[in-house]
């Protein structure tokens, strides 16, 4: 079936125009932090690989590009990527099936994919990622046909990338990032990433990461460091009597803040929690983050997971 990129962003973009005219005055800078959601193999976490175990993990670079004009209106695509290619089968296909599933969406974080990839073709990053800028400018061929109608011409432009960011002895987290502009006063940006579990392949989730009963005081730190590490500079700068909240600085009652949609993201000092454009502030305030120690969210931890953090 033919799907519309216009027709697959519209509740994203409905979401946005909700949010964007009750925006108050965040901060504006963009984290660099990456997080997303994924299904993996099981729901439990393997024991750690040995410390001078490592095992190999072999990538290639797969690049896809391409273009259409019609009627005035301009696409452009490129993908960038490193993809696994060699190294512990459970580790190799688990990450395969993430970037797979990553890259049916583009530059969206939900919504509907463009395609679902067989197994077949997660073999063969080069084939997957040509299937995904096909996949756009098909896609934006019958947006610009359905313009034509009205005379109206648009640009459109996607920039994707995933790569591994971090490794140690026991994991390995990837990152992806998409960029989507269809038009108006800017474009959406999604950063995304995953950590895995270097031996078994199971990807870690707030589930098999975090104990039940610590969930509250998890959400606690996590808002503690969105406004020492992310919000409270900008406010201070900005002049703003009292310095200001965390309540001033989000669209949400800071009260239920959620965890973000996306899992927890390891690195080689903590784990980053982010939240993506628009899950809790404004367009201008990016996509709040906060870094925090495994000293302080070891008590927190499973055991399992304990195990494998550095």
């Amino acid at each position: 079936m033919e799907k519309s990129i216009y027709r697959l962003a519209l509740p994203a973009m409905a979401g946005c125009l909700i949010m964007v005219s009750a925006c108050t005055g965040a901060g504006k800078r963009h984290s660099v932090a990456e997080g997303t959601s994924v299904s993996s193999p099981s729901d439990s976490v393997s024991e750690a690989v040995a410390v001078g175990n490592m095992q190999s993990f072999a990538t290639d670079s797969v690049v896809s590009s391409d273009s259409l004009t019609l009627a005035g209106s301009r696409a452009t695509a490129k993908i960038v990527g490193l993809y696994p290619s060699a190294g512990n089968s459970a580790l190799v296909d688990s990450v395969r099936s993430w970037i797979g599933r990553r890259l049916s969406y583009a530059n969206m974080f939900n919504g509907k994919p463009m395609f679902t990839p067989t197994p077949g073709e997660l073999q063969d990053g080069k084939i997957l990622v040509k299937m995904v800028t096909d996949s756009l400018m098909e896609a934006s061929r019958i947006d610009f046909g359905e313009f034509v109608k009205d005379s109206i011409s648009v640009n459109y432009e996607f920039d994707i990338r995933f790569k591994p960011t971090f490794e140690s002895d026991s994991l390995i987290t990837y990152t992806y990032s998409g960029y989507g502009y269809y038009g108006g006063a800017h474009g959406g940006s999604t950063a995304l990433s995953q950590t895995f579990n270097r031996n078994s392949g199971v990807a870690l989730t707030y589930a098999n990461s975090f104990i039940p009963s610590g969930r509250s005081e998890l959400i606690g730190l996590i808002k503690e460091e969105l406004w020492n590490q992310y919000f409270k500079e900008d406010f201070e700068s900005s002049g703003e009597r009292g310095g200001g909240t965390l309540r001033d600085a989000l669209l949400i009652n800071p009260d239920t803040l959620p965890l973000p949609v996306c899992p927890p993201d390891f690195r080689s000092d903590g784990v980053v929690f982010l939240y993506q454009q628009y899950e809790i502030a404004c367009y201008a305030a990016g996509m709040p983050s906060c870094l925090i120690s495994y000293e302080a969210l070891e008590p927190l931890m499973t055991p399992e997971v304990k195990k494998l953090v550095p």
